[in-house]
């Protein structure tokens, strides 16, 4: 059996979700491919195939990208091709379209949809799309229940629609013994005080995930008079927008950007309280993480969010428009460890119940199911 594999990027997509699923299938015998946009070398896949695409499907490279993705097609003659992001969607859909019809299965599997209630009316303008687009899908998967509803009230074939999570590579975050052994010397290389409070937050610097919400948050803390500092860790991709505005709010001390980081595990362990800020989010797998390494979560009200937090349990849910809330939340965090603790506890147990099952696992076993491989 073929299997190729499509999205936008391999650093910030392939290689951080779907080197398990490779793996998988690689051991049961298939021909795993991967094609997008090789910024970096893709773990254990057979072929890589670089593809001129990006975050904007609606760039005329992407008629180049689909040119590209048919010739590969055809040439390996693919059991399924399955997709990943909106742009690989789009460009993957186009390109596959005619070889359904030689016993080709078209997998999707939906991040997040970019339009969802509540958002704005440019992004609902690609329902229409999209409606069109899951027309000729086999199989899907979604990694958000809400947005399952939704795509079937707005006319989406979903149907056949899985909840299925994305993998979260748990290697990196355990043994927890061994990084909370190392949470004094993480903490000293970074420059944070015993008597620091360390908020921290993965994910790519631009705009929908909204640093500057948590700049607010920061700043409203340290007037306070709490001694604190936020730990921004993934790629900047906003011209130094953020950057300037942490020089502009006066909280150079206070606040790192760490960039791209193969040490997140370490960095989550010397940390005390998991903030995140997102605009949209399909699912909080980073919010997962935050529970699985033990830390009490405050995060912005959104269906991704919602997902993973239930309110006053394991964690806070604040307004996208409530920054003074949201500080409220962390101070509540700081000053009482019971409260605390008891998020952190229940965190584990939500896990466990609902996002322990690996999604590999699932994704093989519906393939069998639902397509017959």
């Amino acid at each position: 059996m073929k299997l190729l594999i499509v999205a936008n990027y391999a650093k910030g997509h392939i290689n951080k979700f779907h080197i398990p699923t490779i793996k998988k299938f690689k051991s049961e015998g298939w021909q795993v491919d991967v094609a997008c946009r090789l910024d970096a070398e893709v773990e254990g896949c057979d072929n890589a195939y670089d593809l001129p695409i990006g975050r904007n499907p609606f760039n005329l490279k992407s008629i180049s990208a689909i040119k590209k993705l048919k010739k590969i097609i055809q040439e390996n003659k693919y059991d399924v091709v399955h997709l990943h992001t909106f742009t690989g969607r789009l460009v993957g859909t186009f390109a596959t379209k005619k070889f359904r019809k030689q016993g080709t299965k078209l997998v999707v599997t939906y991040h997040g949809l970019n339009y969802y209630k509540g958002s704005s009316l440019k992004s609902k303008l690609l329902i229409p799309l999209d409606r069109y687009l899951s027309k000729f899908t086999d199989l899907s998967f979604s990694d958000n229940q809400e947005d399952i509803e939704y795509g079937k009230r707005k006319g989406l074939k979903m149907d056949n629609c899985v909840f299925c999570l994305i993998s979260i590579k748990t290697e990196r975050l355990l043994p927890l013994d061994i990084h909370k052994a190392k949470r004094e010397q993480v903490r000293k290389t970074l420059g944070i005080a015993e008597d620091e409070k360390a908020l921290i937050y993965l994910a790519e610097v631009y705009k929908n995930k909204n640093q500057t919400y948590l700049l607010e948050v920061l700043k409203d803390l340290k007037e306070r008079g709490n001694k604190v500092k936020l730990l921004l860790v993934g790629p900047e991709n906003d011209d130094g927008y953020v950057r300037n505005k942490i020089e502009q709010m006066g909280l150079t001390n206070n606040c790192m950007l760490l960039g791209w980081r193969d040490d997140v595990g370490d960095l989550l362990c010397a940390s005390d309280i998991y903030v995140a800020s997102s605009i949209r989010e399909g699912l909080g797998i980073n919010l997962i993480e935050a529970m699985l390494v033990g830390l009490p979560i405050v995060a912005t009200n959104n269906r991704g969010h919602r997902e993973v937090v239930i309110d006053g349990e394991n964690g806070y849910l604040v307004s996208l428009n409530d920054s003074k809330t949201f500080a409220n939340k962390v101070d509540q965090l700081i000053k009482d460890q019971q409260l605390a603790n008891k998020f952190v506890e229940k965190g584990f147990n939500i896990y466990q119940e609902k996002f322990s099952k690996k999604t590999e696992e699932v994704i093989f076993n519906e393939y069998k199911e639902k397509l017959g491989l």
